[in-house]
């Protein structure tokens, strides 16, 4: 969007150039100015989603409204003598708005799309909107001429208890959460109503008959238990064709797994055994009661399910503790235990780091898409993600290289140190070079540490030997003052 000022270019050369251009950052539908005051005139500007409002100089932006809708065409004017701005804007949809800056005031409905919309006077009658369609129809009109769409239900005369009514829409909300939470469950308020299932499961096992016989040779194998079920129906109404199924894991079965019960009236109680039939670990230790039924009334199917759980028993068989050692030595201490990070913490250290990382990592990239609405990539927030990797493990590969060889290092030096500080003749130094062999094995290891402490005992020695002359010339020096 450009201005072209009124310079005589007749003997120049034919070219353009603007006094000032704006940049709206999309395509203009139509331009209007209008007179603000004496001294201000603004420049209206329809775009395809947005409506500007400028100065005269384009130096600022007096506002800009955001459209929700794609606009046909408008028309500005102003209200005189409170010299309001007024804006019409057409919708697709034959919608006429109106807005005083970015406010809207008012909104109707047409009768027809139009392409072009102004304000007229006529005599007698002032700020008629005048619209064309783009069939070649125009109307002229004024806001409350045509009735609104949208008429108002009678008020009914009975008075409303707002408060109760308040309570129990939240109520009836809750309920639907409830229900929308529960999941795709078989059963719901009425079927329970209907049809109320108790399951009972013995907490006393009973030996079993019927389970593997090839191998009896431990009676209390929970193999050779089995749990007696009691399932108990009851309802207010006549059920018909009612099927109930008792459903285990294997190794489990049950010894009667289907009943049916053609009518069932009032309450009735069912009874079955649960054992084990091989020597296997169990999948499960839930047993599930499904019942199906069909009302009297509507001869609808339903169904319900029940779930109970096993006793422990009839997985686990409790042992005593082996314990086959002649000698038992036990260590206790008086003292509480230093925890791990203590211990290592160096550990704990790099875990600290690494969180601390992954949070700045993650903060990063937090900013990075707030602040910025170009892709990832085109930042070089990856790059500079690679390159902090990159200086990390080489800095890690060098700190490993530095600790490598500490052993054979400290044992060579040990071994020199030792020799140097023996009694022995010191003839055979020459013809026991020290060298560095990579140290593998667990005896390497405990020779280091025999060296270690041969040396300490050998610079304790020293030291006591060292110590005594002194002893001897403080004395000396002692009587000679005295």
């Amino acid at each position: 969007m450009a201005e072209f000022g009124s310079k005589d270019h007749s003997e120049g050369p034919k070219n353009l150039e603007p006094d000032w251009s704006y940049n709206i950052g999309e395509a203009v539908l139509d331009i209007d100015t209008v007179t603000l005051s004496s001294f201000e005139v603004g420049i209206l500007v329809l775009g395809e989603k947005n409506l500007y409002c400028l100065k005269d100089n384009c130096v600022s932006l007096n506002y800009a409204k955001r459209l929700e809708y794609k606009a046909l065409c408008f028309q500005a004017y102003v209200i005189e003598p409170d010299g309001k701005l007024m804006v019409l804007v057409i919708a697709d949809t034959s919608t006429l708005m109106i807005y005083e800056g970015t406010t809207l005031k008012w909104s109707a409905q047409l009768p027809l799309t139009p392409v072009a919309v102004t304000r007229a006077h006529f005599q007698h009658l002032d700020g008629v909107i005048v619209v064309l369609s783009e069939e070649g129809q125009l109307e002229a009109c004024y806001l409350g001429s045509e009735p609104s769409l949208f008429i108002a239900p009678p008020l009914h005369r009975r008075g409303y208890d707002y408060v109760a009514a308040e309570d129990e829409l939240t109520e009836l909300r809750k309920l639907a959460k409830r229900n929308k939470t529960s999941g795709n469950q078989l059963t719901d308020v009425t079927m329970d109503a209907e049809l109320i299932i108790s399951v009972t499961v013995s907490l006393d096992l009973e030996p079993c008959s019927r389970g593997n016989r090839d191998d009896s040779k431990d009676d209390t194998d929970s193999r050779n238990l089995m749990c007696r079920i009691t399932v108990e129906l009851s309802t207010y109404t006549t059920l018909r064709d009612v099927q109930v199924c008792v459903d285990v894991s294997k190794p489990f079965v049950a010894e009667k797994d289907c009943h049916v019960i053609s009518n069932l009236c009032d309450r009735h109680v069912l009874r079955t055994m649960i054992y084990a039939t091989a020597d296997l670990p169990a999948l499960s230790s839930d047993v599930r009661i499904t019942a199906s039924y069909e009302t009297a009334d509507r001869g609808s199917l339903r169904v319900l399910q029940k779930t109970a759980q096993l006793p422990l028993k009839m997985m686990l068989r409790a042992c005593p503790p082996e314990n086959t050692s002649t000698f038992t030595a036990t260590i206790k201490c008086s003292e509480p235990l230093v925890a791990f990070n203590q211990l290592f913490p160096a550990q704990n250290e790099i875990g600290l780091l690494s969180t601390q990382l992954r949070n700045i990592e993650r903060r990063l990239l937090r900013a990075m898409r707030e602040r910025n609405t170009r892709s990832l990539a085109a930042t070089g927030l990856p790059f500079l993600l690679e390159s902090t990797y990159r200086a990390i493990f080489a800095l890690l590969d060098d700190l490993a290289i530095a600790r490598a060889d500490w052993e054979e290092i400290a044992d060579a030096s040990l071994s020199a140190f030792l020799r140097s500080t023996s009694r022995k003749s010191t003839s055979h130094l020459d013809a026991m070079p020290t060298t560095l062999s990579k140290m593998t094995s667990v005896k390497e290891f405990a020779k280091l540490k025999k060296r270690l402490i041969h040396a300490i005992e050998r610079l304790d020695s020293y030291r006591e030997t060292t110590n005594i002359p002194e002893n001897e010339q403080l004395e000396t020096g002692d009587r000679a003052f005295s």
